[in-house]
């Protein structure tokens, strides 16, 4: 595993009530709406519905590269707050939080806070820069795409 423990933190405001932004991520289907069109994500559940407990297991393709991931949900504060946990993925640690701030009824910000480890020891710590580079250009691509979809048509 990575020797450090790194952050990643993107925020955004938008014009849609925490509560709607909230619910649109329990949706486990618009993961697939929000990820960039170069990337593949492919829901291997029947049932999409997010609860506290439970795993998501996805085949991520990039690049013609596939990567199984295993995530559990950690923790959901309605409508605050959903962590989820990598249980496998090609990092050696990742945990994402979701943060949904009510600024008015009308108004929230979206912030999305990952702490991971990069696999690989101090060789995968050489990556650093570029896996944060990847995370944001992922990250302002998701944020770009949710307040699209969510101004547009659920507000």
């Amino acid at each position: 595993m990575g020797t450090k423990l790194r952050r990643y933190e993107k925020s955004s405001l938008l014009r849609c009530s925490a509560e709607k932004l909230f619910k649109f991520h329990l949706e486990s289907k618009n993961l697939q709406k929000i990820t960039p069109k170069e990337i593949k994500v492919e829901l291997l559940e029947d049932s999409t519905d997010i609860y506290e407990g439970k795993i998501l297991h996805l085949n991520i393709t990039r690049s013609f590269f596939m990567q199984k991931w295993e995530v559990k949900i950690e923790r959901l504060d309605e409508p605050k707050m959903i962590v989820d946990n990598a249980l496998r993925s090609p990092f050696g640690y990742f945990v994402h939080t979701h943060l949904f701030t009510p600024l008015d009824a009308k108004h929230c910000e979206l912030r999305d806070r990952i702490h991971y480890k990069l696999p690989f020891g101090f060789i995968g710590d050489l990556f650093g820069a570029l896996v944060h580079r990847e995370l944001e250009k992922m990250f302002s691509y998701r944020h770009k795409k949710t307040r699209e979809l969510l101004e547009e048509k659920i507000c």
